[in-house]
């Protein structure tokens, strides 16, 4: 009985975090540059799945705009000051 306890509990934890795990890596490979990484989106109703979507999402609409960004330079700070 707690052999299948504690089964039940990795298997419920690996569940969890592949998920997060997934969503961690693309985070990396974005801040790398690579605003073309998806993940995969999961069930509908789940908030991982929300979450996975709405990250995907994310790039395709800022993308546009990332051209535009630009970083403050140490000067630019400095006379914002």
């Amino acid at each position: 009985m707690l052999l299948a306890a504690v089964w039940l509990a990795i298997l419920f934890a690996t569940k969890l975090t592949e998920p997060i795990g997934g969503l961690m890596s693309a985070a990396e490979q974005m801040r790398g540059g690579n605003l073309a990484v998806r993940v995969e989106e999961g069930p509908p109703n789940d908030e991982l799945g929300q979450l996975a979507r709405s990250f995907t999402a994310w790039p395709a609409r800022s993308s546009s705009s990332a051209a535009s960004w630009s970083l403050p330079t140490r000067n630019s700070i400095l006379a914002a000051g």
